[in-house]
């Protein structure tokens, strides 16, 4: 029987990359039946209980307890196991387990894949039984940076979109209101919180009852909190910090539209999360590109010029049948385009041929 072992750093947290290692963990063992499908995670994880999973191993932030594991894999490792590595700094660790005879997935999701490789990270993709990449933006990038593997075959394998949970029955916020969630970082400024602060005087201007809610946390709120203050906006710009999965999906709901003119997006799960709920986009050129059909599920628009971005949303928040059937258009996309049998085909048809066929028992 083939084994698929899935190297992620993360898996039961909220943010992205843990949601698309359940995803992807989730969607192999029903892609591949009679496959056994394990996770080791850099974090704490919690004992397997997604569907198909045998193993959940998490080596509770410790790199040296992970590369441990990693190495009894490689002592079990052969040509009847499949490697799935979730994050470009694992590469290393999976190195072992490929000289040992395993096939390997490696899957471009993020800004970490938009770098120049490390000779030993090249090799590994050189070795690599497939590359995949989250968005057809990422492969691009990657590519960008990387002119040695230019011509390494990429295929893309959108996530689909993530389960919600149940809203919360209360109000979220004042009316009408925007909505961005994400981490706000201090190295990583991209999701396109300084856009929308700075451009929001702007948008009151034509409605002035119009408020921006944030969502999230994040190192450098304080600079973002001190933005807003400065430009005498804190009535205006309202920051939630970390909410509750129940709260997410009212905020969604009550939504006027959820705008993150984000310039670095591997994918943007945000996006679908808030078609799922029926409410329009407005995101930034980039892989928002991929998810939101522009004109028909929401608006893209160019971060560099704010008089786009203005425009988009001022238009969201002054007509509200236009947001609603955009609204219901992205709801079918994201039921459709991104739906979870569409990514379990996909890592059927990708994955699916470097695994051995479980043996089928007869009678005598």
């Amino acid at each position: 029987m083939s084994r698929v072992l899935v190297l992620t750093p993360t898996v039961d947290g909220r943010d992205g990359l843990s949601c698309l290692a359940r995803q992807f963990s989730t969607a192999l063992a029903a892609a591949l039946p009679g496959t056994q499908v394990a996770v080791n995670t850099l974090a704490e994880a919690r004992p397997a209980s997604r569907e198909g999973i045998v193993r959940s191993h998490g080596a509770r932030g410790s790199r040296g307890r992970f590369a441990l594991r990693a190495l009894a894999d490689a002592a079990a490792a052969d040509a009847d196991t499949v490697v799935v590595v979730l994050h470009a700094h694992l590469l290393g660790v999976a190195a072992p387990l490929v000289w040992r005879g395993a096939s390997l997935v490696s899957v471009l999701v993020g800004v970490e894949a938009w770098r120049p490789c490390s000779a030993l990270q090249r090799r590994v993709y050189v070795r690599s039984s497939r590359v995949l990449a989250i968005s057809a933006h990422t492969a691009q990038e990657f590519r960008a940076c990387n002119a040695r593997l230019a011509a390494q075959p990429i295929d893309v394998c959108w996530p689909a979109t993530p389960p919600a949970a149940a809203a919360s029955p209360s109000a979220c916020g004042p009316q009408p209101y925007a909505l961005i969630v994400g981490r706000m970082s201090s190295d990583e400024r991209y999701k396109g919180h300084d856009q929308l602060i700075d451009n929001w005087r702007s948008v009151r201007a034509a409605v002035p009852d119009a408020h921006l809610l944030i969502a999230g946390t994040g190192d450098d709120l304080p600079r973002l909190q001190a933005r807003v203050h400065g430009l005498g906006l804190a009535e205006a710009v309202r920051f939630l910090g970390p909410v509750e999965p129940d709260v997410l999906s009212a905020l969604y709901r009550d939504a006027a539209m959820v705008a993150m003119p984000s310039a670095h997006e591997g994918f943007g799960y945000v996006f679908l999360e808030a078609m799922a709920a029926g409410r329009p986009c407005v995101g930034a050129h980039g892989s928002a590109q991929e998810i939101i059909d522009d004109g028909t599920t929401g608006f893209i628009v160019d971060r560099e010029q704010p008089a786009a971005l203005v425009s988009a949303i001022t238009r969201l928040f002054a007509d509200r049948d236009l947001g609603d059937r955009l609204g219901h258009a992205g709801r079918r996309r994201a039921d459709t385009v991104f739906a979870f049998s569409r990514l379990v085909a996909d890592l059927s048809r990708l994955v699916g041929p470097l695994t051995r066929p479980a043996p089928v028992l007869t009678s005598c």
